[in-house]
């Protein structure tokens, strides 16, 4: 069965009190002192590698929520981003169906004749028709 470093510590603690009271001999009581120094010791590093290991732990959280957060403002950005650009998108389809409504009626415009033309026409023909009516 494996003790932990404070059970340990606690054991030798009860040791050394228990010589001390019993008046044990001088050599078995430096013993215990010296085990309790050494629990005592190793009790000590164990402490420190878990303040270390808490050290470690809480700046990899921190790390972790300013990543996160981080991490959330860029997806807020983004779907802004995303929304203008749905919306850029929607410009430019109404601009695009408007360039091609007047392409096509542009179209048809030019397929009539000019102003001019119909003009010449017109005239050429007013003078046919009077040509005609000299003639009947």
């Amino acid at each position: 069965v494996r003790h932990g470093p404070l059970t340990n510590l606690v054991k030798k603690f009860q040791e050394f009190s228990e010589l001390l009271s019993k008046k044990g001999n001088k050599e078995e009581c430096e013993r215990a002192y010296l085990d309790l120094l050494r629990e005592l010791a190793i009790y000590e590093h164990s402490m420190s590698k878990a303040k270390v290991a808490i050290d470690t732990m809480s700046r990899e959280t921190n790390a972790f929520d300013k990543n996160e957060k981080r991490i959330q403002n860029k997806i807020l950005s983004t779907q802004k981003q995303i929304e203008q650009l749905k919306e850029q998108l929607e410009h430019a389809k109404k601009e695009r169906a408007h360039r091609e409504e007047c392409a096509a009626l542009a179209k048809l415009i030019n397929q009539i004749p000019s102003r001019k033309d119909t003009k010449m026409r017109i005239q050429k023909q007013s003078e046919e028709l009077k040509r005609l009516q000299v003639f009947w």
